[in-house]
C-alpha cells in the first residue's frame, strides 16, 4: 500500500492498482527515442503483476501499530514481506516463464541496488541476502528455458535486461504518480529522484525524476522528468511513450487521517472507502 498524507486525509493506492499503472506504461512504451524492449510480452506481464504478492498484504491491508494507521509499503520488515513477495513471484512464473525471471529480477534487484540501475551497495541483511541467492538461482534456468536454444544467447540476454531496466522504469514512474499529488500543480524546483521519496507519507511538492532509463539494449540511459503541469496534466521529459497523448485513471482511495486503534480499526476505514478514480493525461513536456 502506497499511503501518503494531504489535506488531513491519508491517500492509499494499492500494490494492485499501482502495477496495473506500470503495466499500462509498459504497454504503451517506445517511440523514436525509446526502444521497445524485444521480450515485449514477457514485459507486460511482469509489469502487471509485478506486485502480485502485495494481494494478500493489501487485502488486510497491513497495519503500523506506533503510527496507529495502514502500513506505508516501506515501512513493512522483509520477514513479513519475503513469504508473501515469493509467492507472488512464483505465480508470475505461472503464467509466462520469461516474465516469472523479470520479475525475480525485480525482487532480487531490491537489495542489489536494482543490479546497478540504481547504484548503491548490496544489503548486508542476511534475509535479503538469501532472497538475491534464491532468485538467482530460480531465473537462471528459467531463462534458459525461455531462451529454448533459439539464437544468440548473448542476444536474448541482452534483450532480457533491456526488459528489466524497462520495468524498473515504470515501476518507479508509477510509484511517482501513485505518491504525487497529481491534482494541484507542482511548483517550479530542482526535481527530486523519486527513489529519495518512497519512505515519505508527507510527499514534498515538485516535480520528480527517475533516473536510468535505458534508450535501447545496453544503453545510454536517462533521466525522466515527471511533473504535474496543472490539475491531472502530467508532462514527461522525455517522453518514452508511444502515442503523443494518454489518459490513465488512477484508483485511490482516501481516510481520515487520525489514529486508528487497532488493525481492524485501520482495515474497515479502507473498506468502507469509496474508490476514486485520479484522471490523468500524460503527455510530452513543451
Amino acid at each position: 500500500m502506497l499511503v501518503t498524507r494531504r489535506d488531513g486525509q491519508l491517500v492509499l493506492v494499492t500494490q494492485p492498482g499501482h502495477a496495473a499503472f506500470a503495466g499500462w506504461l509498459a504497454e504503451h512504451w517506445g517511440n523514436e527515442q525509446f526502444v521497445v524492449p524485444a521480450p515485449r510480452d514477457a514485459l507486460l506481464t511482469a509489469a502487471t503483476h509485478h506486485d502480485d504478492g502485495w494481494l494478500e498484504l493489501d487485502g488486510r491491508p497491513m497495519y503500523n501499530a506506533e503510527q496507529r494507521r495502514p502500513a506505508h509499503f516501506i515501512e513493512l520488515p522483509l520477514t513479513e514481506t519475503v513469504g508473501p513477495y515469493g509467492d507472488g513471484v512464483e505465480s508470475v512464473y505461472a503464467r509466462d516463464v520469461h516474465a516469472g525471471a523479470l520479475v525475480s529480477m525485480h525482487f532480487s534487484g531490491f537489495y542489489t541496488g536494482r543490479w546497478g540501475v540504481g547504484g548503491g551497495t548490496p544489503s548486508g541483511n542476511e534475509l535479503a541476502q538469501e532472497v538475491v541467492a534464491t532468485q538467482e538461482a530460480r531465473w537462471m534456468p528459467a531463462l534458459r528455458e525461455a531462451w529454448g536454444y533459439r539464437g544468440r544467447r548473448s542476444e536474448f540476454d541482452a534483450a532480457t535486461w533491456h526488459a528489466y531496466e524497462v520495468l524498473q522504469a515504470v515501476d518507479l514512474l508509477s510509484l511517482a504518480h501513485g505518491l504525487m499529488d497529481l491534482e494541484r500543480p507542482a511548483p517550479h524546483g530542482e526535481p527530486v529522484d523519486v527513489t529519495t521519496t518512497l519512505a515519505r507519507i508527507e510527499q514534498l511538492p515538485g516535480p520528480r525524476v527517475v533516473t536510468g532509463v535505458p534508450l535501447r539494449a545496453g544503453g545510454p540511459h536517462v533521466p525522466i522528468m515527471v511533473t504535474v503541469a496543472e490539475a491531472g496534466l502530467v508532462l514527461l521529459d522525455p517522453y518514452p511513450l508511444r502515442e503523443p497523448v494518454l489518459e490513465f485513471a488512477l484508483p485511490v482511495r482516501e481516510i481520515d487521517d487520525h489514529p486508528y486503534d487497532s488493525a481492524e480499526d485501520a482495515a474497515r476505514a479502507f473498506h468502507a472507502a469509496p474508490v476514486r478514480h485520479v484522471e490523468l493525461t500524460l503527455t510530452h513536456a513543451p
